[in-house]
C-alpha cells in the first residue's frame, strides 16, 4: 500500500511539473505575441489577457500524457529490458506524436502554418527542457541525500 501512494505522489508531482512548466512557457508566448497571438491560435484566443480554462485543461492533459509516457519509457516499472538509447528515443518519438495529435485535435494551429508550428515547437522544446532540469535537479538532491544518509549509517554500523 506505501508503495501505491509513494509512486501516486510522485505521479501527481511529475504532472504538476509539467503542468506548471507548461503554463509559464504559455504565459511566456502570450506575453511575448500579445493579441497577435488571438488571430493565431485558439491556444490564445484571450490574446494578452491571458489563458483561457479550455486551454488549461488541454495542457494539464498534454501533461498528464507527457508523464505517463514517461513512467513506460524511463522507468524500469513497465519496461525491464531495453536500451536507453531506446527508452530515450521512443520517449521523444511518443511525446512529439501526442502533441502533434492534441495539436490537431483541438486545432492549435492550422495546418498550414509553418512558423506557428516553429514557434511552438521551439516553446515547447524549451519547457520540456526546464521541467528536465527541475526534475532531474530534484531528484539529485533527493539522491545526495540518501546517500549521505546511507553513508552515515554505514559509519555508525563498523564504529558499533
Amino acid at each position: 500500500m506505501k508503495e501505491k501512494i509513494k509512486y501516486l505522489n510522485w505521479l501527481v508531482k511529475e504532472i504538476m511539473a509539467s503542468f506548471a512548466g507548461g503554463v509559464v512557457t504559455l504565459c511566456a508566448m502570450s506575453w511575448l505575441m500579445g493579441d497577435l497571438g488571438a488571430k493565431v491560435s485558439p491556444i490564445f484566443s484571450l490574446g494578452k489577457s491571458g489563458i483561457s480554462l479550455e486551454t488549461l485543461m488541454q495542457f494539464l492533459l498534454l501533461a498528464v500524457f507527457s508523464v505517463v509516457v514517461k513512467d513506460v519509457f524511463m522507468t524500469d516499472r513497465w519496461i525491464k529490458n531495453m536500451s536507453v538509447f531506446l527508452r530515450k528515443t521512443l520517449y521523444f518519438f511518443v511525446i512529439v506524436l501526442g502533441v502533434f495529435v492534441m495539436s490537431r485535435l483541438w486545432k492549435w494551429f492550422p495546418a498550414d502554418a509553418a512558423s506557428a508550428w516553429i514557434v511552438f515547437g521551439i516553446f515547447f522544446a524549451v519547457a520540456m527542457v526546464i521541467t528536465t532540469i527541475l526534475t532531474r535537479t530534484k531528484e539529485i538532491t533527493e539522491n545526495n541525500k540518501l546517500q549521505e544518509a546511507l553513508e552515515e549509517f554505514k559509519k555508525r554500523k563498523t564504529e558499533e
